[in-house]
């Protein structure tokens, strides 16, 4: 045995490692449900657990700890000082989901104090994102104290940030929330106590780690410096055989999965790969069926996301319109995929072609979603196509949207 073999070995017998493996092993609710990147869902459970009037026990501990919080913050502009913040503490609240776009809005009338909370788990921000959402808080919210609260994994700072607003921008992660959870759930009652561990436990593994697993991690480190090493070294590696493994399984169940075999004579595949120092890898599969018209494809692709949606591209927009039928929109071009423009039975928005933000989380069950997700767009083309008329008839909407791109 040589010595790269031996430093392995000893590496993966390590007791440290066992134990570290553990974490991942452990049940994760959020893994199963398949939402751990979805940042409505995120959104929704913070919105419940700050809101004292719920039931679930936590009154307004959680609450008040996160306005305690925000003097620990890093933060651009003037922050809020401390006789605004404890003026909320046990004050009735009001909690908005998604008020003009804002991810949470927690407002205090009798405080006159208003704190939003955006929630970036992986997606990146939209052009001018956050120095909107200052202006709509000063706008919607005046005589008012304000705060907007960047909630990241990492709890890095946003990048569309207006310095010069009156609106102070403070950066949390996902790992102080678990703190401040974890420092306010006592008196959460039982089922809600579970939910909480969980959700604190996922938190911890998936997005912020915390001092256990960075204990083994340091460790491991220790004991085994060279071996982890190679494995930093190999990790992106690792991650893009990975991808292109889950998608040359999704390009064969394409071809050849029972859930497709109504098209088998008629599949047509394209695939693509490309290397990004942004993201490891790039994929990108074409689907379509040769009775389409000749542009339609349904696209499969992991840049930072996975995702599917149906397209065509720009050039073909006047050709298409001469063989789609009446019943189909093109919603509008398709956002970081210059060129390309959704079109199908339904309008399509940007965050529906979505299937995993993290696009290197793809396992067994994202590929299952891919290929329910491309059957979806298959039928609902096969069957608007199967009802156009001998003469198909051109929509307003169609012709209104080709004229905006010409």
């Amino acid at each position: 045995m040589n010595t790269s073999q031996s430093m392995f070995q000893a590496l993966a017998s390590s007791s440290e490692l066992a134990e570290l493996s553990a974490y991942s092993k452990e049940f994760d609710l959020f893994k199963v449900m398949g939402v751990r990147s979805k940042e409505l869902v995120h959104s929704n459970i913070l919105a419940n657990l700050l809101n004292k009037n719920e039931p679930h026990g936590l009154q307004d501990a959680f609450i008040n700890a996160l306005l305690g919080s925000l003097t620990d913050l890093e933060v651009f502009g003037p922050a809020l000082l401390q006789e605004n913040l404890a003026a909320a503490f046990g004050a009735d609240s009001r909690i908005s989901r998604e008020l003009e776009s804002i991810d949470l809005v927690v407002e205090f009338p009798a405080a006159r104090l208003v704190i939003a909370i955006e929630n970036k788990i992986w997606a990146g921000e939209q052009p001018q994102q956050i120095e909107r959402y200052q202006e709509t808080l000063l706008n919607r919210y005046p005589s008012y104290h304000h705060g907007l609260v960047f909630l990241t994994p990492s709890g890095r700072p946003p990048e569309t940030i207006n310095f010069e607003s009156q609106v102070p921008v403070y950066c949390m992660s996902y790992g102080q929330i678990s703190s401040l959870l974890r420092g306010s759930s006592a008196s959460a009652r039982p089922a809600a106590a579970i939910f909480i561990n969980q959700f604190i436990g996922h938190v911890e593994r998936y997005m912020s780690g915390n001092s256990e697993i960075n204990a083994l991690c340091w460790e491991l480190f220790s004991k085994h410096e060279e071996a982890c090493r190679h494995m930093a070294k190999a990790y992106e590696y690792c991650v893009d055989r990975k991808i292109r493994m889950a998608f040359a399984t999704i390009e064969e169940r394409l071809r050849n999965d029972s859930m497709f075999v109504d098209w088998a004579s008629e599949i047509e595949v394209r695939s693509n790969y490309r290397e990004d120092r942004k993201v490891i890898v790039k994929c990108d599969l074409d689907f379509r069926l040769k009775s389409w018209p000749e542009h339609l494809w349904v696209k499969v692709y992991k840049h930072t996301w996975l995702g599917v949606f149906p397209f065509t591209i720009k050039d073909h927009l006047k050709t298409m319109a001469d063989t789609f039928p009446a019943a189909f929109n093109i919603a509008r071009p398709v956002r970081s995929w210059d060129g390309h423009y959704y079109i199908s039975a339904n309008p399509i928005n940007d965050n529906e072609r979505c299937i995993l933000q993290d696009g290197n989380d793809l396992d067994e069950v994202g590929i299952n979603l891919t290929l329910n997700r491309v059957r979806e767009y298959v039928s609902g083309i096969c069957q608007a196509l199967n009802q156009q008329s001998s003469a198909p008839i051109v929509s307003e909407t169609f012709l209104h949207v080709v004229d905006i791109v010409e």
